[in-house]
Protein backbone atom coordinates (compact mmCIF):
# COMPACT_ATOMS: atom_id res chain seq x y z
CA UNK A 1 0.00 0.00 0.00
CA UNK A 2 1.66 3.22 -1.21
CA UNK A 3 2.75 5.95 1.58
CA UNK A 4 0.61 9.02 1.15
CA UNK A 5 2.30 12.13 2.51
CA UNK A 6 -0.07 15.09 3.93
CA UNK A 7 0.08 18.19 2.09
CA UNK A 8 -0.91 21.60 3.77
CA UNK A 9 -2.25 24.72 1.99
CA UNK A 10 -0.47 27.57 2.28
CA UNK A 11 -0.53 31.18 0.24
CA UNK A 12 2.10 32.99 -1.76
CA UNK A 13 3.46 35.61 0.28
CA UNK A 14 4.57 37.23 -3.15
CA UNK A 15 1.69 36.49 -5.54
CA UNK A 16 -0.98 35.31 -2.96
CA UNK A 17 -2.00 32.43 -4.85
CA UNK A 18 -2.66 28.86 -2.89
CA UNK A 19 -0.39 26.30 -3.04
CA UNK A 20 0.08 22.69 -1.61
CA UNK A 21 3.44 22.03 0.15
CA UNK A 22 4.39 18.63 2.23
CA UNK A 23 4.69 18.76 6.29
CA UNK A 24 8.10 18.50 5.85
CA UNK A 25 9.09 21.51 3.60
CA UNK A 26 7.75 23.64 5.92
CA UNK A 27 10.23 22.56 8.55
CA UNK A 28 13.05 23.54 6.14
CA UNK A 29 11.83 26.99 5.37
CA UNK A 30 10.06 26.00 2.11
CA UNK A 31 6.40 27.60 3.03
CA UNK A 32 6.55 30.85 2.33
CA UNK A 33 6.31 30.76 -1.72
CA UNK A 34 4.92 28.80 -4.40
CA UNK A 35 8.04 29.03 -6.65
CA UNK A 36 11.61 29.91 -7.02
CA UNK A 37 10.24 32.83 -9.31
CA UNK A 38 8.41 34.26 -6.53
CA UNK A 39 11.19 34.18 -3.81
CA UNK A 40 13.21 35.55 -5.94
CA UNK A 41 10.65 39.03 -7.14
CA UNK A 42 10.20 38.96 -3.38
CA UNK A 43 13.74 39.74 -2.70
CA UNK A 44 13.77 42.68 -5.23
CA UNK A 45 13.52 46.14 -3.61
CA UNK A 46 11.26 48.25 -5.84
CA UNK A 47 10.55 52.30 -5.71
CA UNK A 48 8.02 54.12 -6.18
CA UNK A 49 8.79 56.82 -9.78
CA UNK A 50 7.20 59.16 -11.18
CA UNK A 51 7.37 59.37 -14.98
CA UNK A 52 9.23 62.99 -16.24
CA UNK A 53 7.08 63.38 -19.51
CA UNK A 54 3.53 62.08 -18.62
CA UNK A 55 3.35 61.78 -14.83
CA UNK A 56 2.14 58.55 -14.07
CA UNK A 57 3.28 56.43 -11.39
CA UNK A 58 4.86 53.45 -11.48
CA UNK A 59 7.36 50.56 -9.82
CA UNK A 60 10.71 50.32 -11.03
CA UNK A 61 13.75 47.97 -9.43
CA UNK A 62 15.95 49.99 -7.20
CA UNK A 63 19.00 49.42 -9.16
CA UNK A 64 17.40 50.15 -12.63
CA UNK A 65 16.55 53.44 -10.75
CA UNK A 66 19.51 54.47 -9.69
CA UNK A 67 21.06 54.05 -13.15
CA UNK A 68 18.87 56.19 -15.28
CA UNK A 69 18.70 60.25 -14.38
CA UNK A 70 15.22 60.31 -15.21
CA UNK A 71 12.58 58.12 -14.95
CA UNK A 72 10.19 57.27 -17.74
CA UNK A 73 7.27 55.05 -17.95
CA UNK A 74 8.32 53.87 -21.07
CA UNK A 75 10.65 53.53 -24.12
CA UNK A 76 8.13 56.35 -26.10
CA UNK A 77 7.61 58.68 -23.01
CA UNK A 78 11.43 58.82 -22.84
CA UNK A 79 11.75 59.19 -26.46
CA UNK A 80 8.79 62.03 -26.66
CA UNK A 81 10.68 63.77 -23.64
CA UNK A 82 13.79 63.56 -25.33
CA UNK A 83 12.60 65.44 -28.46
CA UNK A 84 10.59 68.22 -26.13
CA UNK A 85 13.87 69.00 -24.63
CA UNK A 86 16.28 68.19 -27.22
CA UNK A 87 19.86 69.76 -26.68
CA UNK A 88 21.36 68.07 -29.24
CA UNK A 89 22.81 68.63 -33.24
CA UNK A 90 20.08 69.20 -35.91
CA UNK A 91 20.26 66.35 -38.45
CA UNK A 92 19.52 66.36 -42.37
CA UNK A 93 18.64 62.66 -43.27
CA UNK A 94 20.38 61.16 -39.88
CA UNK A 95 23.41 62.96 -40.16
CA UNK A 96 24.57 66.20 -38.31
CA UNK A 97 23.81 69.36 -40.37
CA UNK A 98 27.25 70.58 -39.19
CA UNK A 99 28.70 67.83 -40.85
CA UNK A 100 26.71 68.20 -44.07
CA UNK A 101 26.97 71.95 -44.74
CA UNK A 102 31.13 71.15 -44.16
CA UNK A 103 31.02 68.53 -46.80
CA UNK A 104 29.54 71.14 -49.59
CA UNK A 105 32.06 73.87 -48.20
CA UNK A 106 35.28 71.47 -48.93
CA UNK A 107 33.40 69.69 -51.38
CA UNK A 108 33.85 66.10 -50.58
CA UNK A 109 32.55 63.54 -47.57
CA UNK A 110 34.69 64.35 -44.59
CA UNK A 111 37.58 61.44 -43.32
CA UNK A 112 36.72 59.32 -40.24
CA UNK A 113 38.36 61.29 -37.23
CA UNK A 114 37.28 64.71 -38.58
CA UNK A 115 36.06 67.25 -36.39
CA UNK A 116 33.81 70.22 -37.60
CA UNK A 117 34.18 73.06 -35.38
CA UNK A 118 31.44 75.49 -34.30
CA UNK A 119 33.63 79.27 -34.34
CA UNK A 120 31.44 80.98 -32.08
CA UNK A 121 30.40 78.01 -29.94
CA UNK A 122 27.05 77.60 -31.04
CA UNK A 123 26.11 74.04 -32.37
CA UNK A 124 22.72 75.34 -33.99
CA UNK A 125 24.75 77.88 -35.89
CA UNK A 126 25.58 75.69 -38.73
CA UNK A 127 26.79 78.57 -41.83
CA UNK A 128 29.75 78.39 -43.90
CA UNK A 129 31.74 81.01 -42.15
CA UNK A 130 31.07 79.79 -38.73
CA UNK A 131 32.45 76.08 -39.47
CA UNK A 132 36.01 74.72 -39.43
CA UNK A 133 37.03 71.46 -40.21
CA UNK A 134 40.07 70.15 -37.81
CA UNK A 135 42.09 67.28 -38.87
CA UNK A 136 41.22 65.35 -35.33
CA UNK A 137 39.46 66.16 -32.12
CA UNK A 138 43.16 66.35 -30.13
CA UNK A 139 43.51 69.73 -32.44
CA UNK A 140 39.66 70.33 -31.79
CA UNK A 141 41.28 70.06 -27.85
CA UNK A 142 43.53 72.35 -28.28
CA UNK A 143 40.93 74.92 -29.63
CA UNK A 144 38.56 74.86 -26.66
CA UNK A 145 41.66 74.21 -23.74
CA UNK A 146 45.06 75.63 -24.82
CA UNK A 147 45.70 75.81 -20.54
CA UNK A 148 44.97 72.61 -19.95
CA UNK A 149 47.15 71.00 -23.24
CA UNK A 150 50.37 73.51 -22.23
CA UNK A 151 50.39 72.26 -18.65
CA UNK A 152 49.95 68.59 -19.73
CA UNK A 153 52.98 69.18 -22.00
CA UNK A 154 54.96 70.61 -19.09
CA UNK A 155 54.08 67.85 -16.79
CA UNK A 156 55.43 65.56 -19.10
CA UNK A 157 58.85 67.68 -19.40
CA UNK A 158 59.27 67.81 -15.74
CA UNK A 159 58.56 63.58 -16.06
CA UNK A 160 61.53 63.79 -18.08
CA UNK A 161 63.82 65.18 -16.36
CA UNK A 162 63.39 63.70 -13.45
Amino acid sequence: MPCVVPRVSLKCEHCFETFLRMQCELTRGRGRFCSKRCLYNSRIVRVSLTCMACGVSFERKASEADRHEGAYCSRSCYESHRKENAHCYPKIAGVHAHRVVAEQKLGRKLHPGEIVHHKDENKLNYSLDNLEVLKNQAEHLRLHHPDVIVRARLARKSRRKV
